[in-house]
């Protein structure tokens, strides 16, 4: 009998390591991704929209990106917003937020007017090698997708840029400077035109 009872004690064991595997791994396979595809086989896909673009801060109603390629998909514009399940990964479907400030390369779902992020839409830093690979990827089957998108225009340069504004100051010159310079010319406006009234009035009898 002691055979039996053994055998019947590891069966049993061996039982119970597979439901405790099985318990934790139904999380994870809630969140069921395929495996990264190349560019090619999203071509002409209306739900896939594929661009980069420099990531801004969070905002309530979505992630601000600034983008820098349009490859695909409706909606193309200068400034776009994505709808993150950022967190730490796992059943759903959750993707680290990608830090504000850096460039990345998205192939994002499209949900009616909506572009969505999540674990499972290919995305990756553009200074990384999985991101680089995708960039040149992207760029291979869709063209180089540079400038910005049609009928958006540029945004604008800060001052002191090339084409930016500066409050109107010339280069060199201080506001105080145009103050004084701004008086002195009305004032010198206004003493020739009191001479020339004096002198359209003739001398005084």
């Amino acid at each position: 009998m002691a055979p039996m009872t053994r055998f019947i004690a590891t069966l049993s064991s061996l039982a119970l390591v597979l439901v405790a595997y099985l318990a934790m791994a139904l999380p994870v396979a809630a969140c069921d991704c395929m495996a990264l595809e190349p560019m090619s086989a999203y071509v002409g896909s209306p739900e896939r929209v594929i661009f980069s673009g420099t990531v801004q801060t969070p905002e309530p109603n979505g992630t601000p990106v600034l983008v820098t390629r349009w490859f695909q998909g409706e909606g193309a514009a200068g400034m776009v917003r994505i709808q993150g399940e950022w967190g730490i990964g796992g059943a759903s479907c959750e993707t680290p937020l990608p830090p504000a400030g850096t460039e990345w390369i998205f192939v994002a779902s499209r949900f009616e007017e909506e572009l969505a992020v999540n674990l499972c839409t290919p995305h990756a830093a553009v200074g990384s090698d999985a991101g680089a690979a995708m960039l040149a990827d992207a760029i291979t089957t869709f063209g180089d997708g540079g400038g910005a998108p049609q009928g958006e225009s540029a945004p604008p340069a800060a001052p002191g840029e090339p084409g930016g504004g500066g409050g109107g100051v010339a280069p060199g010159l201080s506001p105080g400077a145009l103050v004084v310079g701004s008086v002195a010319i009305v004032g010198l406006i206004a003493g020739v035109l009191l001479v020339v009234r004096r002198r359209s009035e003739g001398p005084t009898p």
